[in-house]
């Protein structure tokens, strides 16, 4: 089942809401990390001694990345993870998957099925730029 516009719209703005809030989340144990590691470091006088601090490097690497990813690409991967739902043209009957084009009443012309009234709406020739009725 295929869902709808704003059902898919909803979703959208939940899981990017969820991300931002996240990458929020992870920016401030980022900071909370890099405060922890400077205060150490100054105090100990090895503040670029990675050896020591290799923990707190990787923890305010990692969490700078997903507050990134929160902050800056929740629109992006949101879209990506729930794409809406663009009908294929052109459409084609739904029992024989005949192409239905320049159609002048609501029936396939190859099986004979009734179809809705907005496939022929669908189906009409859309007009090319520049060529009008003369």
């Amino acid at each position: 089942m295929i869902p709808d516009v704003a059902s898919v719209l909803r979703w959208r703005a939940l899981f990017r809401a969820g991300l931002r809030l996240s990458g929020l989340v992870a920016g401030a144990v980022g900071l909370a990390f890099l405060t922890a590691w400077a205060i150490e470091g100054v105090n100990d006088r090895d503040f670029f001694s990675l050896y020591w601090y290799r923990w707190h490097a990787a923890a305010v690497a990692s969490c700078g990345l997903w507050c990134a990813v929160g902050l800056v690409l929740a629109g992006p991967v949101t879209r990506f993870l729930l794409p809406l739902h663009r009908p294929a043209w052109p459409p084609r009957c739904p029992a024989c998957r005949h192409e239905l084009v320049s159609l002048r009443e609501a029936r396939c012309p190859e099986c004979g099925i009734e179809l809705p009234g907005a496939f022929v709406s669908w189906s009409e020739p859309r007009e090319r730029a520049g060529r009008g009725a003369a």
